[in-house]
């Protein structure tokens, strides 16, 4: 990805892979989200779905680093 100082880039390819932090090829986080927004009609709706969902089931301590590959 290039870093733009003004503006935003051009979407590619590039931002849809998976990252160390956003691993969506996991068959557990592709289920979860399936499961979360099977209900939602719209992209809003499934955003919004995710987001509370993610806050509201998934315990997050920014000081301990295990799990992460």
């Amino acid at each position: 990805m290039e870093f733009v100082q003004t503006g935003t880039p051009q979407p590619t390819a590039e931002y849809l892979k998976p990252t160390e932090f956003l691993d969506f090829e996991v068959v557990s986080v592709r289920g979860f989200a399936e499961e979360v927004t099977r209900s939602a009609e719209t992209d809003v709706e499934k955003v919004i779905a995710l987001f509370f969902a993610v806050r509201d089931t998934i315990r997050y301590d920014p000081y301990v680093r295990t799990g992460v590959r």
